[in-house]
């Protein structure tokens, strides 16, 4: 799977670190949110269980004041007043343990991946700049030196054929023909894997996911 060739650029490579960057601030915004909620929740639920035991310390005064009716409608709020607490306690405790605690397990494979995915595509990048630029410079400067070196023993030559040391001189230059033929299949060989390298490379750009794996 890939991103395809819009995307097949520094520039592509930059928006989708951007996407990933906001991805992971939206996510890490939406879990403070949530550990604010349960904070909240569970502050609820002490203040509501503070004021039932409150209401427990002073049941029988006020049963004796308000009898019949009103007293029963006073202890089913007070009753209630406890149950809400106990289920904003479980709401809090459940959202720690489930949502909360699988969104931070999120969050970190978010953020895993970005490094990844940054550091594979900077080794690409390398690759890419090594085999496509590099790697035919030095060729063409190992190219260029075997080329003078041929030079001088062509004139070496030249100048043992005209005198006594003819044979002397042709056998001095045979050693350098080799190594010319040499830099030069080497230089087609590295410039040709550069040019299917390089259309190779503007076809598609890996996807995180699928590099990381």
């Amino acid at each position: 799977m890939g991103f395809g060739l819009a995307l097949g650029c520094p520039e592509g490579h930059s928006a989708l670190l951007q996407l990933q960057e906001s991805e992971v601030r939206l996510l890490e915004g939406l879990r403070k949110w949530m550990g604010q909620r349960a904070k909240s929740d569970r502050e609820y639920a002490a203040l509501l269980h503070q004021m039932h035991s409150l209401a427990g310390k002073q049941e029988s005064s006020r049963q004796s004041r308000l009898g019949g009716q009103i007293g029963q409608c006073w202890w089913s709020v007070v009753t209630q007043t406890e149950a809400l607490s106990q289920a904003l306690e479980r709401h809090a405790e459940a959202l720690l343990a489930g949502p909360l605690n699988t969104l931070a397990l999120l969050i970190q494979d978010k953020q895993q991946l970005h490094r990844c995915y940054s550091e594979q595509w900077q080794q690409m990048n390398q690759d890419f700049i090594r085999t496509t630029q590099q790697e035919p410079e030095r060729l063409r400067a190992q190219y260029r030196s075997h080329i003078r070196e041929c030079a001088q023993a062509k004139r070496k030559y030249q100048e043992a054929s005209k005198g006594a040391s003819f044979a002397r001189g042709r056998i001095g230059a045979k050693p350098f023909s080799p190594p010319i033929l040499l830099s030069v299949n080497s230089q087609i060989y590295v410039s040709k894997g550069a040019l299917v390298l390089t259309s190779l490379g503007t076809e598609t750009v890996p996807d995180g996911r699928s590099v990381c794996q």
